[in-house]
This record gives structure tokens, sequence and C-alpha cells, in this order.
């Protein structure tokens, strides 16, 4: 197939992914789109352009013997061409170190390795192989998990030394090109299984949408392409409006008022996302701009925090917002956004700081109704109408932190829950407690705030169970 060794140089050629002298470094899993790219790496440093370039390959450690012969099969593949190869393995039980998702964690290990052996190998840029119908796969991901604009603009080409020179190319094309030209590649057992809501759009929401649109792929991907000038259009005039409202670290809130929300949101979230080191945000996102928006107008112009953004607050005083370190760090200190599944798949948050990990599915209602166990003390069944629109966090117990009773009897410190509980006092900061927007509605093996609770009329219900429980109730458990 040499049309398809020409439109990957025209690809490369037209979208400046590669100037004249720079070195690449390609991401080679030993699947096949990974495989097609060093082919056509290859092809091309031999017959249309010089191109120096070499391999990265990060074996994660989750797959047993099977990742190791993909580790083996890139590590051949270098030697047998004479390119220089790097690979690595993370250290054993790595995501119990990693804030998010398992898959969060594997992924910014992986991008954190590339970026090293590309400082280390004096690489100009990294290619990774992401396809066409990889595109069209994310594309509905975000439109199903819901998005804005951004979000529905896919993958782009390049950003940063990152480039994508396969993003023109459909997996068949690139299947056939392997096996035109000699080669083979490894499957990766897990893209079989339905149990991963990717695989699921892959195998059965994609057809099944192809039925309607032939052209469904290449569609999406000239949508993403359009939206991701519009999303850049928006985003250099958001910025340019932040400048003009900046007054130093503070922000004008009477000026971010009077524009359009649309403005609003994009210009609330560059100011916060420079703040973001400051107070361990880990990113903004439209649940967030939107509540403190919301916030901000009940307010009122009134001074005072307006709400919680990583370990700080936005703080309007004097008619300006600026973002407040108010919670110090402390060694064992930890706050996790709580992922919600979007089908039958469940969630897993590693918490390293509690020893533990939260479990969060989404059950039928019958399953709560008839076979739970609501008084289990690591287990917490929701209502998903009652968390719908604010967000769940994950964190340690903070001073002044209090949980609602119930039956109208008030609230009561947590502190003083975990005393009475004869919590040892060096145990309790190890004690994560949940919480949906701004108020504690669990104290993992204390209470629970039954509002939240499932009711007759939900459908379904989001089970939260603590899996490390063993280890806490013993801390419970010790007077």
């Amino acid at each position: 197939m040499k049309e398809l060794l020409q439109r990957f140089h025209d690809a490369i050629v037209n979208h400046q992914l590669l100037l004249p002298g720079e070195r690449v470094l390609l991401a080679v899993s030993g699947g096949v789109d990974s495989v097609c790219l060093f082919l056509l790496f290859h092809q091309l440093a031999q017959q249309r352009m010089p191109v120096a370039f070499g391999i990265a390959h990060f074996h994660h450690g989750l797959r047993g013997a099977s990742a190791d012969e993909d580790a083996a099969f890139v590590a051949k593949l270098a030697a047998d061409a004479g390119v220089p190869c790097w690979v690595e393995q993370a250290d054993e039980g790595w995501w119990h170190r990693e804030q998010g998702t398992k898959m969060e964690a594997a992924r910014r290990l992986r991008y954190a390795f590339l970026e090293r052996v590309a400082d280390e190998g004096a690489f100009d840029r990294i290619a990774l192989g992401h396809h066409a119908d990889d595109q069209a796969e994310t594309v509905v991901f975000h439109l199903l998990r819901g998005t804005g604009l951004r979000g529905l603009t896919g993958m782009p080409v390049r950003r940063g030394r990152l480039i994508r020179p396969l993003l023109g190319f459909r997996r068949q094309e690139i299947e056939t090109f392997v096996r035109e030209n000699g080669g083979t590649w490894r499957e990766d057992e897990s893209n079989v299984s339905d149990d991963y809501t990717r695989n699921h759009l892959r195998h059965h929401l994609l057809p099944m949408m192809s039925q309607y649109n032939p052209n469904l792929v290449a569609t999406l991907q000239r949508m993403a392409d359009v939206l991701r000038e519009e999303d850049r259009c928006m985003q250099e005039l958001a910025e340019e409006t932040q400048r003009s409202l900046l007054q130093g670290d503070s922000l004008d809130c009477a000026g971010l008022l009077a524009l359009p929300v649309a403005l609003q949101r994009r210009v609330l979230r560059s100011f916060l996302e420079r703040q973001a080191a400051q107070v361990d945000l880990p990113y903004v996102d439209y649940v967030l701009t939107t509540d403190l928006l919301q916030r901000l107008q009940r307010q009122c112009g009134q001074a005072g925090a307006v709400g919680s953004v990583g370990r700080g607050a936005l703080v309007l005083s004097r008619g300006k917002l600026t973002v407040a370190s108010i919670w110090p760090p402390r060694a064992n200190d930890f706050a996790y956004p709580v992922p919600l599944p979007l089908g039958d798949e469940p969630m897993r948050l590693e918490v390293p700081e509690a020893g533990g990990a939260l479990i969060v599915e989404r059950l039928p209602a019958a399953h709560w109704q008839l076979q739970a166990q609501p008084q289990e003390r690591f287990v917490f069944f929701l209502a998903p109408e009652a968390v719908r629109d604010g967000t769940l966090l994950l964190r340690s117990r903070r001073s002044g932190d209090r949980i609602a009773l119930g039956s109208g009897s008030g609230r009561k410190k947590i502190k003083d829950l975990l005393i009475d509980a004869k919590v040892p006092r060096q145990a309790r900061d190890q004690i994560p407690v949940l919480l949906f927007d701004d108020e504690v509605i669990w104290v993992i093996g204390q209470r629970k705030d039954g509002r939240y609770r499932p009711t007759a009329n939900s459908t379904s219900v989001l089970c939260l169970r603590w899996q490390g429980g063993e280890s806490m109730a013993k801390i419970f458990d010790s007077e």
C-alpha cells in the first residue's frame, strides 16, 4: 500500500508534525496501530525523508505474562530494525500510590515515561498511534458522559510535542498495511471484553450508529476538526477578556458577571487554572465553574468565601475574586473527586493515604431493596437523582467538619463523633469523609446522611463500597 505511505508523508508535511532534522520517539505498545506507526516511520526514513526515531514501551505490570510478552515483542521489533528502544516497567503496586482511577493513573504514568525518555534521548516529538476510529470513539464517549465544546473536539493531531500522524487513517486500512508488509502485532485481551465502556462503544454502539450513517467515522472526524477551530477562537477570546479583568492575582467580579454565560465559564476556568498549583486543584470542569458562578450570583456582591477549590477557596473581597489557601496541607491530607460510572462498569478510586479504595457501582433499585444491607457501615447506597446536580468528593477530615444527625437532631462535629467512637487521635485523620458539594454526607465506617439514600421511586442506585474496611474496623473496635 504505497498510497498509504504517501498519505502518511503528506499528513506529516501538511500538519507540520516534523520539521527537517527533528527526532521523533514512537510510543509502541505492540498493538496493530503502534506497529503500523513503526513500519511507516521505518519506510519513511528509508524512502521519503531522513528522520531519526526511537521506540518507547511502558509495561504497566497489570496483565502478567501477557504484558511481559508485549514488552519482549517490542524490544525484538526494535532490535531487528536496529532502532534504539526504551522499555520500563512500573513499580509493583503503583496504583495504591496514585490519585484517581487506575486507568487515569496508568495514562499519567505512561505519558510521564514518554516525556522522560524524550528528554533523555533528545527527541523533539513523541508520536502516538491513535487513528480515526479512536477519534470517533473518543468523541462519542465524551458526548455520552456529558461535555462542553472542548470535549467534542476529540484528540488534536498535535499538542506540544505530542503528535498523532495516524488520525486520518481507519483501523481496517492500518491492519491491511501491516499484513501486506509482513508485520505482526500483539492483541490486548482486555480489548475484547465488554466490561469496559469504551469497548462496548467500539463493539456495539458505533457499529449501530454506522447503520444510520455509513460515513460516521469521517463525519465525526470532520465535526471534531470544525469544533476544534471554534473552541480555539472562543478560548483566545476568553483569555483576552481575562487579561482585561485581571488586577494582579485578582479578577474583577462585576466584569466577570457582566459577560455572556459561555464566556463567564471560560474566563473563570482560565483564572482558576492559573491558581491551580497553589491550592492543589487537580482540574477545573463545568460542574465547578457553574457552581461557583451560581454562588456568586446568589452572593450579590457580599464579601466572603464563594466556594471550595481544591485545598483552598474562591474568595470575594472589595469586588475582586482571589484564590486563597485556607487549609494548610498536612502530610496525610487528601482530596479526590469521586468518579461516577456511566453504565454497569464499576469505578475504582484508590486512596493510599487511608489504606483503601472506594468502589462506585450503578445497580438496579431492586438490588438495594431486596439484597442490600443499608446498615453496613462500609457501604453507602445513594439515590442518583439526589446527587445529580453536584460534585462528590472524598477527602480527609478537616477542622469544623460536621454531619447531619437526622430526625431534626441538628448536626454534629465529626471530631466529636470520632471521639465518642473512641477512635485514637493519631488515626482520626485517616478516616475518609464523603462530601456532596460542600456538605459531609458520609463518615466512612461511622455515620451516613440518610437524606441521600434511595427511595421507593428510585429506578437505580449508586453503591459506594469502601474496600479496606477490615483494617479500619480494627481502629474503631480497638477500645
